[in-house]
This record gives C-alpha cells, sequence and structure tokens, in this order.
C-alpha cells in the first residue's frame, strides 16, 4: 500500500468499512501487493470484518497482471494504476470496480475531484465503475467536497 503524494491510500478502516463494506463475514478477498505494510489492513478486514483475507505478492509484473486476468466475481483496484485498469478491462470479473482517493493533497497535485468517464460498449458499461472515497483528512478539511452522490461504494447498502 503506498502513500507518495498524490497516490495516498485509504485507510484501512476505509477499506474494511467503505471499500469492501457489501462483503459479508466469510468472504474471501485477495490483497496484492509489490510490499508495504499491509498488517494493518489484513487486521481490519480478517478480525474486525470476519473476511477470508489472503496476501499475495509479486515481483514480475506480468505474474499480477495474470492473476489480475482471472478474478471471476469483482476486481477492485486504484483509479491511477494503467496497469490495473487494463487487466480490468480485459478482465473476466463480472465486476470492476476503480477507485481514486479524494485528499487535500491529491486535489492539488491532480484533479480538483472524480470524473465519471462515459462507456459507450455496454458490456463494459455494466462491468465497470468509478468511485471516489474521502481520506480522514479530506473529511476535515475545509475544500469543497464531492458531490455526495459520487462518493462512496454504490454496492454498500445502507
Amino acid at each position: 500500500m503506498t502513500d507518495c503524494q498524490g497516490y495516498e491510500e485509504l485507510s484501512p478502516s476505509k477499506v474494511g468499512n467503505e471499500l469492501l463494506g457489501h462483503l459479508q463475514p466469510g468472504d474471501k478477498v485477495a490483497i496484492v501487493t509489490r510490499g508495504g505494510n499491509i498488517a494493518p489492513y489484513l487486521e481490519e478486514l480478517r478480525n474486525k470484518r470476519q473476511l477470508q483475507v489472503r496476501a499475495v505478492q509479486f515481483t514480475q509484473g506480468h505474474e499480477a497482471f495474470c492473476f489480475f486476468l482471472k478474478a471471476q466475481k469483482e476486481l477492485v483496484g486504484f483509479e491511477k494504476s494503467q496497469f490495473l485498469t487494463w487487466a480490468g478491462y480485459l478482465s473476466s470479473a463480472a465486476r470492476v470496480r476503480f477507485y481514486d482517493v479524494d485528499t487535500p493533497a491529491s486535489r492539488e497535485r491532480w484533479r480538483a475531484w472524480h470524473k465519471k468517464r462515459p462507456f459507450y460498449n455496454h458490456k463494459l458499461k455494466d462491468k465497470i465503475s468509478y468511485e471516489v472515497y474521502e481520506s480522514e483528512e479530506m473529511e476535515e478539511s475545509d475544500l469543497p467536497k464531492v458531490d455526495r452522490g459520487d462518493v462512496g461504494n454504490p454496492f454498500l447498502s445502507f
């Protein structure tokens, strides 16, 4: 899980309760990483959410790409990764969810807020969604917020 300026990740709590909040106890999740400290994420998902989680680490990009292509139910990943984006387009997953994290730093460095991308191909339109999540810092900041209807997991029922 990287945390470079403009590439901030969601906190473990936000991943568990928002990004993957629609999953039920016992559901299976694989976290793919190239390194970094994923222990807090594993703790959140295993112990607090009761999900069956495994960590998968790849050193070669093509291995991860092939793993992403084999996703069947859902592929969720960081929108700024072109690598994951292409895997999402080409995968056989029933649902592909790309997300971005709205933070004060990303507002300064990248774009003001998330933009929806229209698909004209009905298969991609039904399969792919773009989501934005506010970081804790963004929730507390005085910066303008993204429209509430555009924030969060559309598959999470309240």
